[in-house]
């Protein structure tokens, strides 16, 4: 039982950071142009590669729940 807990703990802290992430981001992105002197192209990469991430980690997450929670 300990380990479905802290799987849920897990698994719900994580996506409360990464839409606290993707907000950040999202708001910081005129300051970040701004101090890089970023073309509007080159400063939607950040958000292209924070959904990259997300993309690429979702997967692992699945099979560390399947893993771990049975």
């Amino acid at each position: 039982m300990l380990t479905r807990a802290m799987i849920l703990v897990t698994v719900s802290t994580c996506t409360m950071i990464y839409a606290l992430t993707a907000t950040v981001v999202n708001v910081a992105l005129p300051q970040l142009q701004g101090a890089l002197s970023a073309t509007p192209d080159q400063i939607a990469w950040v958000v292209t590669l924070n959904v990259i991430a997300t993309a690429v980690m979702t997967p692992m997450t699945g099979w560390l729940v399947g893993r771990l929670g049975e």
